[in-house]
């Protein structure tokens, strides 16, 4: 018993005291590497989730041990686990090359692995799961930090941001939630008919394509993400952002509310308003000073007539851009046709063609 409370310690303490130590000793990290290392950790949390979820289904190894389980893996370890693939790797090995580093830890892993026994169990075919965890959660993780640090792959990275955000709040804080209350859990998902389960996921799909159109909006205009330390480096007021102002923040609210309804379970809903007060309080208060220091007039002009979560009826127009053109083929009888309709509907004003 002494040796498997000694393990659980060294587990979790042991990679958080090592970051600890490589940050300490290198004071003069790259100005991105906040961002960088929060989101290589951000990413193994559900992703080690779901590779213990997998575990369970296929059985590459067991943890004996009571008290303190996160779905049957000792909390402690889950922790020490996500600091020693999530944060270590960035900070202290970020100059060489991904794939030597992720052969580092997998060394590192033939060692320490066997090494747990008895907290920790392998079974036979415990280097298939040993794989899955490199592929699903090292690999990932730290190709999104080194992007982020870098400041490249913008496209890719704020994908794989769409799906730490997933993971995060549809499936780590529910399982969170459940661990703490102990109620239902999936039951009430898994057990609708095929049909309402199928309605039920769109429904939270449907609403989450607002705050997705607006990370493509950030990458594709502002050429950045919606992390706080990785913004966009020019004003957004496109697509969505034309009609709200917090599009990501009011998906997110409106996501999880409708998740907590799928589940049946209040304290979800509770997680939704959470989120809404912090971005209604302190998010809008750092993001009001940041945006109006980077951007100044520009800022101030969208904001005095886009509200953060009110939709317009009509689409805002920065009043510097030029105002938008019809083009009609005069030779074309289709577009000509299209033409005397907008022709109509239009009579009290003068639409601009172009032939």
């Amino acid at each position: 018993m002494g040796r498997i409370t000694a393990i659980r310690s060294l587990g979790l303490y042991a990679p958080i005291l090592t970051a600890f130590i490589i940050a300490i000793a290198r004071p003069r990290m790259p100005s991105r590497m906040l961002p960088a290392a929060l989101l290589g950790f951000l990413w193994t949390l559900p992703s080690l989730l779901a590779l213990q979820l997998l575990n369970l289904r296929f059985g590459w190894w067991d943890f004996h041990v009571e008290g303190a389980l996160f779905r049957g893996m000792p909390l402690d370890q889950y922790l020490g686990w996500a600091v020693l693939w999530g944060l270590v790797p960035i900070l202290g090995f970020r100059k060489i090359a991904v794939w030597w580093m992720v052969a580092l830890f997998f060394a590192l892993d033939l060692i320490l692995m066997p090494a747990c026994s008895p907290l920790l169990e392998l079974r036979h075919y415990w280097l298939i799961g040993e794989f899955v965890g490199l592929c699903v959660v090292l690999i990932p993780s730290q190709l999104l930090a080194r992007w982020t640090l870098n400041d490249t792959h913008l496209k890719v990275r704020a994908t794989l941001q769409v799906f730490v955000a997933s993971g995060v709040f549809l499936s780590l804080i529910p399982e969170i939630v459940f661990a703490l209350r102990r109620d239902s859990g999936w039951g009430p998902l898994l057990s609708q008919t095929t049909w309402i389960r199928n309605f039920d996921l769109q429904a939270v799909l449907l609403l989450g394509i607002l705050g997705l159109s607006a990370v493509q909006e950030f990458a594709e205009r502002g050429q950045g993400t919606p992390i706080p330390y990785d913004p966009p480096k020019y004003l957004v007021v496109s697509g969505f952002y034309r009609y709200i102002a917090n599009p990501m923040q009011l998906s997110c609210v409106l996501v999880m509310i409708a998740w907590s309804l799928v589940l049946k379970s209040p304290w979800l809903a509770l997680a939704g308003a959470v989120s809404f007060f912090y971005s209604l309080g302190l998010a809008a208060w750092d993001e009001g000073e940041d945006m109006k220091l980077r951007f100044g007039t520009s800022w101030l002009e969208y904001r005095k007539n886009v509200r953060p979560w009110r939709f317009r009826l009509q689409p805002w127009h920065r009043g510097d851009r030029p105002q938008a053109r019809l083009y009609v083929a005069e030779s074309c009888s289709p577009c000509s046709e299209v033409r005397r309709w907008f022709d109509s509907k239009n009579r009290a004003r003068s639409p601009t063609y172009d032939l």
